[in-house]
């Protein structure tokens, strides 16, 4: 082998040849064997190169015709002032009279002939040859009768990691196996392809929206971002969960008593439950509110003048201040209550007796009917004063009765000295009236002398006297 091959890093095996004079091939799946004493016209140069297991050389790309020209066109071999040239792989001899490379229907994928009015297509010119002079190299068409020195190339094998023509692809990354492992003909991966790719050669990354072997896997709904990308091996959403989720895959919903994106707040304390639960994606309480509280997030106290569960309680109309309010849960009235007025929600008037501001003042004692009632709210006396009393609060003593404002205290004690006395009276006149008529009728029954007056056992009552004959003739 000449010793130039070690500055060139090829690809590609070189099969097992016992001619040392085959070189690797850079750009093929090939080794190539430069024939530099040989000159052959161009269909026994092509025998030659059968007899080896190859055949002339197909210069497929400009990366191969320059490692060709550069490595095995070698000027030494020209003759005086001539130019090096080899037969090459390309002909018109079976396509027609069309320049195709052998065992192909490959058109020239560039020219690099010295005219640039040569014709590919032209009769005469049957075969190609590759030549260089110096500095300058190119193609030229030749009858394929002359003789010239040729280049055979022979199957190889492309090394792991590489395939197809020329060996110039390399293997794809989503091969299961790796970089190294796909068929070194076609580029297919025997063991099939990576989680996240697809295709038939595992070029391809999922579609985004999905994951997973073979890309048969759809990303979460949840995923944050249009079409709810992740990552397409192990399906972690790329921008993280929508609100109300969690987890690498956003299939978790917010656990009890939280919400919102990235499940980072809480639950209203208002909300109505256990745990105060709400929507775990916005916030929502699930079952109501606690009373005091509405709004969809159960994050309002009721309006002022209303309480209780979904704030319906309307405050009471005794409760104190302009407008009524009271306490958003209870009902209680924030400034206590109107006057005559008691009870945590004001709902009660003052008890009998009793009236004012916190039912604290006592109806005035001059109330007529003895219970002393007046109105709850002014005091005044529902049923009149008594007698001797006048004024709304009955507290201003009528000027015939003599007394004075500061001794209208004392009348509860003369007005019952007053019907006392009027019992004494009436008893002792009945007590007279009784024994002056026993006298009247004692006197009619019997006509007594003086002798048998004092004969008689009779018993006088009190104040009594026994009348002389003489005064009984005076009646």
């Amino acid at each position: 082998m000449d010793d130039r091959a070690v500055h060139y890093t090829s690809p590609f095996l070189l099969p097992e040849v016992d001619n040392r004079s085959w070189s690797e091939s850079r750009f093929s799946k090939t080794c190539i064997k430069a024939f530099h004493n040989k000159r052959e016209m161009w269909p026994k140069a092509r025998e030659i190169c059968k007899e080896s297991g190859g055949d002339l050389v197909k210069i497929l790309d400009s990366s191969m015709n320059e490692f060709i020209i550069d490595r095995f066109v070698q000027p030494k071999f020209s003759d005086h002032l001539c130019a090096a040239n080899y037969w090459v792989g390309m002909s018109n001899v079976y396509t027609n009279n069309r320049l195709r490379w052998l065992g192909t229907k490959t058109k020239p994928g560039f020219t690099d002939f010295n005219d640039p009015d040569y014709k590919l297509y032209q009769p005469e010119i049957t075969c190609v040859y590759v030549w260089k002079f110096q500095n300058l190299s190119g193609w030229k068409g030749h009858p394929c009768h002359f003789r010239r020195r040729f280049i055979c190339e022979m199957p190889g094998e492309c090394y792991a990691g590489r395939y197809g023509k020329g060996c110039s692809k390399r293997c794809s990354e989503g091969c299961a196996g790796g970089e190294t492992s796909c068929d070194r003909e076609n580029g297919s991966c025997p063991t099939g392809c990576k989680t996240g790719y697809h295709g038939e050669r595992c070029y391809k990354k999922c579609d985004p929206g999905r994951f997973g072997p073979y890309c048969t896997k759809t990303c979460s709904e949840h995923c944050a971002g249009k079409d709810n990308p992740c990552r397409q091996i192990s399906g972690k959403c790329d921008h993280g969960c929508e609100p109300g989720y969690l987890g690498d895959h956003c299939d978790e919903e917010c656990r009890s008593g939280f919400h919102s994106e990235g499940c980072t707040k809480r639950c209203s304390e208002h909300c109505a439950g256990a745990n105060n639960s709400c929507h775990y994606v916005n916030g929502i309480c699930r079952h109501g509110c606690h009373p005091g509280y509405n709004g969809a997030l159960c994050d309002q106290k009721c309006s002022s003048g209303y309480f209780g569960k979904n704030c319906t309680n309307t405050c009471s109309e005794n409760c104190a201040g302009e407008d009524n309010s009271c306490h958003h849960v209870s009902g209680t009235c924030e400034l206590g209550c109107d006057l005559g007025y008691t009870g945590n929600l004001c709902e009660q008037e003052c008890p009998a007796g009793y009236y004012g501001e916190g039912c604290n003042q006592t109806c005035s004692d001059h109330c007529a009917r003895g219970d002393n009632s007046c109105h709850h709210v002014n005091g005044s006396c529902d049923l009149g004063c008594d007698p001797g009393y006048q004024g709304e609060l009955c507290s201003e003593l009528l000027p015939s009765h003599g007394l004075s404002k500061d001794s209208s205290y004392k009348q509860k004690g003369v007005r019952s000295g007053s019907v006392a006395a009027v019992a004494v009276c009436v008893c002792t006149v009945v007590a007279i009236a009784l024994a002056i008529g026993v006298m009247v009728w004692r006197r009619r029954k019997t006509p007594c002398t003086p002798l048998d007056q004092t004969k008689l056992d009779v018993r006088l009552l009190p104040h009594d006297h026994i009348e002389t004959s003489q005064e009984a003739s005076r009646l």
